[in-house]
């Protein structure tokens, strides 16, 4: 089984149980990839999973090595890079829908970005800190930050819609 139908099947699957949705551009990216190396990796005579299996552990030991020696350029980087890119693309489609997501993202990653700076005390603490904020990150990505400005920012900023 190529690993963009194990990624597509447990989409659904998260689908079915949670509200998490994998964004589809994801699986699209997997299965690309997936073709783009099995063409040129098999022409060396390289099975095509054993060249995944390969690129998987090593893209696991660069972010445990990124993650262990610069925590914070990694979960800022993780926080800003995707959305940026994301961001350009909702500005560059003519449907709202993806504008919405986006702009509350960057609002409520601001608003945890000045929270960040008041956890100083705890990040000296534990080093374990950047692996909350990290998933944290990921959740908001995936519509987390709609739910978190509904629920906390809007209530908190005591904003009222418009009639």
């Amino acid at each position: 089984m190529k690993l963009s139908e194990t990624l597509s099947k447990l989409s659904e699957t998260l689908n079915q149980h949670t509200k998490f949705v994998l964004d589809p551009s994801i699986i699209v990216f997997v299965s690309h990839l997936e073709q783009t190396i099995g063409k040129r990796v098999e022409s060396f005579g390289i099975p095509t999973e054993l060249t995944l299996f390969l690129l998987t552990c090593g893209s696991a030991f660069s972010g445990y090595y990124c993650l262990k020696n610069h925590p914070l350029l990694t979960s800022q980087t993780i926080g800003v890079l995707y959305p940026a890119y994301r961001t350009i693309v909702a500005i560059e489609r003519p449907r709202e829908d993806d504008d919405e997501r986006w702009m509350t993202y960057w609002s409520v990653f601001g608003f945890f970005c000045l929270l960040d700076h008041l956890a100083d005390k705890i990040k000296r603490i534990t080093r374990v800190y950047y692996l909350p904020k990290i998933a944290l990150l990921l959740w908001l990505m995936n519509k987390g930050s709609l739910y978190t400005y509904r629920k906390l920012l809007r209530p908190m900023l005591k904003l009222k819609q418009e009639p």
